[in-house]
């Protein structure tokens, strides 16, 4: 079988502790990803020092920083 990227990949009994750390780190990221995605649509993540009192603008503001 010809793959166009011409990465071909093979995992046997020698290299399964490097597929196992792919694994690992792959689920790491995405829980915490995940995580944090929750946490800031919440309000308690990261970004939630840094919220405005005001929403945001649903129309084209007019020159001004404000709406």
């Amino acid at each position: 079988m010809d793959h166009a990227s011409g990465i071909n990949v093979v995992l046997t009994t020698d290299n399964h502790g490097v597929a196992t750390w792919m694994l690992l780190a792959f689920v790491v990221t995405f829980v915490l990803t995940r995580l944090i995605t929750r946490l800031i649509r919440a309000g308690r993540g990261p970004s939630a020092t840094s919220r405005s009192a005001e929403p945001m603008c649903t129309t084209r503001c007019t020159g001004s920083w404000r709406c």
